[in-house]
């Protein structure tokens, strides 16, 4: 899962669906999360008005008997509803009629939703910013119905201005080179890359997944013009296999394990402890897994990744389903979720941006006078493309799976052919002479 941010200076209004959202309605009492409070406090002290929505006729006795009456600024629930004649979800009457009560447009305000009715009913609103909240479940169901970002937890929610952007508002890299050769100017550019679905396409198989040759020729020039480095999911002696290129630095399964210059080999050892977990994780799914057409269980050595890109569309969310339940059982594992792959890794604070920062030390190249550059196109690289945010440049591999979702990247390109015509120009940029 992600975390995001809510920007007072662009949002002015946070609608929160209450069930499963603000209140735990699976148990007697209907408890408010303890996660709620804190996030509609930061909102008020941000000036930002906050409605809560709920299709329940008893919405005003829950909220006074969790002692929240007063929280929200304005409340629109079933009665409510019923008495202006609104329609229910998808239908985003409801929601539109929050935002007029709190005197805010629609593409200035947030929806906070955990169903995927609500979310498809703030997408037809036209609302700024839809956050789905997965606490049990797939984020995949909801990401598919429009939500623009999926936390589990509303602690994954902060309020503060920030440098998110659509991706429809992110400039073309291609267009842009100008500016990108001015920053390199006068300092020490490394490039780090991601592979399935950056330097290479996408494909249905992940096996038969290869890079272009262009891309390999562009890369060869690369590497002797500045150093790079390959930051991929995949097992570390898989992405080698499919590289194939001397002088680079290589970080596989998240950069669990690096490879570099020299025959230099580093394993991160926090990760060796899982191994046990990921090995009967990998028995469990394989046979949960054995009759569901089209699913993968993918193993390397420090994760274990379930492809469903071939996976019948009704059958999706059984198999994420599956997963989340094996990775449950392993305190020592946890789970993430990529483009139609669902990943359990160890359970430690380790995720692409700390991999970066991580392989940036080990290569050496740390210091004002480094620009780290960054590529890649999924969720999962959106923890590397916001670690260096401030100091570096993020590229994003734009992709109509992922519609038009928030990211922290500096710049855009359309597709991995696009990426490598980029890559072409830093081959000669004043930077990395």
């Amino acid at each position: 899962m992600a975390s995001t941010n809510i920007d007072p200076r662009r949002h002015r209004a946070v609608l929160f669906e209450m069930d499963r959202v603000i209140t735990d309605t699976a148990s007697v009492s209907a408890l408010l999360f303890d996660d709620a409070v804190p996030l509609v406090d930061a909102l008020r002290s941000q000036g930002v008005r906050t409605a809560i929505i709920s299709a329940s006729r008893n919405c005003t006795q829950v909220l006074e008997q969790a002692g929240a009456g007063q929280l929200f600024d304005v409340r629109m629930d079933g009665v409510l509803a019923d008495e202006l004649g609104l329609p229910g979800k998808p239908d985003p009457a409801v929601f539109l009629e929050a935002a007029r009560r709190l005197d805010t447009p629609p593409w200035a305000s947030v929806v906070v939703e955990d169903g995927q009715a609500g979310v498809e009913a703030a997408r037809t609103g036209g609302f700024g910013l839809i956050i789905g909240v997965a606490r049990t479940g797939p984020p995949s169901r909801l990401l598919e119905a429009g939500a623009d970002v999926v936390v589990s937890a509303l602690t994954d929610v902060s309020v503060a201005a920030s440098s998110q952007r659509r991706l429809s508002e992110v400039p073309d890299g291609l267009g842009r080179w100008g500016e990108i050769a001015d920053h390199l100017r006068g300092h020490r550019p490394v490039v780090l890359l991601d592979f399935d679905g950056t330097l290479a396409p996408i494909r249905s198989d992940p096996t038969k997944v290869t890079m272009p040759v262009k891309t390999r020729e562009v890369l060869q020039r690369l590497v002797l013009r500045c150093p790079v480095a390959i930051l991929s999911g995949r097992d570390l002696r898989d992405v080698l296999s499919r590289i194939r290129i001397d002088g680079l630095w290589c970080a596989g399964s998240h950069g669990f394990e690096l490879a570099g210059p020299g025959d230099v080999s580093i394993a991160l050892p926090a990760g060796e402890s899982a191994l046990p977990d990921l090995d009967e994780a990998e028995r469990r799914l394989s046979d949960e897994l054995e009759l569901v057409a089209g699913a993968r269980v993918d193993r390397k050595h420090f994760a274990l990744a379930v492809h469903y890109r071939n996976v019948a569309p009704d059958a999706a969310d059984q198999v994420i389903s599956i997963v989340d339940s094996v990775g449950d059982a392993f305190p020592g594992l946890r789970t993430t979720h990529g483009r139609r792959v669902v990943e359990l890794l160890p359970n430690i604070d380790w995720n692409k941006g700390r991999a970066l920062r991580w392989l940036l030390d080990r290569m050496g190249f740390l210091g004002p006078d480094v620009v780290p550059v960054f590529a890649g196109d999924d969720y999962t690289d959106e923890d590397a493309l916001r670690e260096i945010h401030d100091d570096g440049i993020g590229i994003v591999v734009r992709s109509a799976e992922h519609g038009d979702r928030l990211t922290w990247a500096h710049y855009s390109v359309g597709d991995p052919l696009s990426l490598t015509a980029l890559l072409a120009r830093f081959t000669s940029s004043p930077g990395s002479a």
